[in-house]
């Protein structure tokens, strides 16, 4: 049976190259094959698709959010990393590989083939960011925002003041907020799914949780209670772009219970977010 697959695997990857000992099989699209390759510590921006035979289980295409990949050192590569580290800017790839090496990649599909069975997959490349330009922008965001932690805390402190809270916007359900910049994309709607950065703070002024930090905006559907309630309405106040100061009661918070060893019960909690995508 292994024979026959092997077999296989020769005419499905007929008239492809082979990447070192046949750790994958790929065919490049190019204009130019001399193009600059992206190298270690570079950015590029991709789409994929990923497929079995003909049939695409998944892609990126109909994503509003765009694919990064941050190119690392050669000895961390993994078949997709070299795989990139093959193509220009404007190029394509198609890949080929056994099911086993596809490794983390394959996601929710992994059971959907079966041993030694061939995985395809497909990239593009729409442009490469050198190291220099990647890290200058990464300490310019870096320096926002610091920026915005330090507007925060002032916020927190004018909190304190009764004539600083009644200037503040109020909706019927009791939250506090401030728009910074209502933004001018798409706007936040129940069953849309939206990515928003933020930093949470308590009215003492600890922070206790910061997104940007993390690397690691939180995703979820509006109208699906992923979230607390005064989070939720916080941003359907804005469009895609935009960002406010939410100041939320318990009751549309953390009530009466908190959260164990980080928010106190009673807590009113007061946020920073940035809505930076609406699907």
């Amino acid at each position: 049976m292994v024979a026959c697959q092997r077999n296989a695997w020769k005419d499905a990857t007929k008239d492809m190259q082979t990447y070192g000992k046949q750790e994958f099989w790929y065919k490049l699209v190019t204009d130019n094959p001399k193009k600059n390759k992206p190298q270690e510590g570079e950015q590029v921006k991709i789409d994929y698709t990923l497929q079995k035979g003909d049939t695409v289980l998944d892609h990126s295409y109909h994503r509003q959010k765009p694919v990064l990949v941050q190119l690392p050192a050669s000895q961390y590569d993994n078949f997709f990393t070299k795989a990139l580290k093959l193509m220009g800017a404007g190029d394509s790839l198609l890949v080929k590989l056994p099911v086993e090496l596809a490794g983390d990649l394959l996601g929710q599909y992994g059971d959907r083939f079966k041993p030694e069975e061939l995985v395809t997959f497909t990239y593009r490349v729409h442009w490469i960011k050198d190291a220099k330009k990647l890290n200058e922008e990464i300490q310019a965001e870096a320096t926002r925002v610091e920026a915005v932690r330090k507007m925060m805390q002032k916020t927190i402190a004018d909190y304190a003041k009764p004539e600083f809270r009644k200037g503040l916007n109020k909706t019927g359900s009791g939250l506090r907020y401030t728009i910074i910049d209502k933004g001018s994309g798409s706007p936040a709607k129940k069953g849309k799914n939206v990515d928003v950065h933020y930093m949470c703070f308590l009215k003492d002024g600890t922070e206790v949780q910061n997104s940007y930090q993390l690397m690691n905006p939180m995703s979820f559907v509006l109208g699906s209670q992923q979230v607390i309630d005064g989070w939720a309405e916080g941003v359907e106040l804005l469009n895609e772009g935009g960002q406010a100061i939410l100041f939320i009661p318990p009751y549309l918070a953390y009530g009466d219970i908190g959260v164990d060893g980080a928010i106190p019960p009673n807590a009113t909690m007061i946020f920073y977010i940035e809505l930076l995508n609406v699907e």
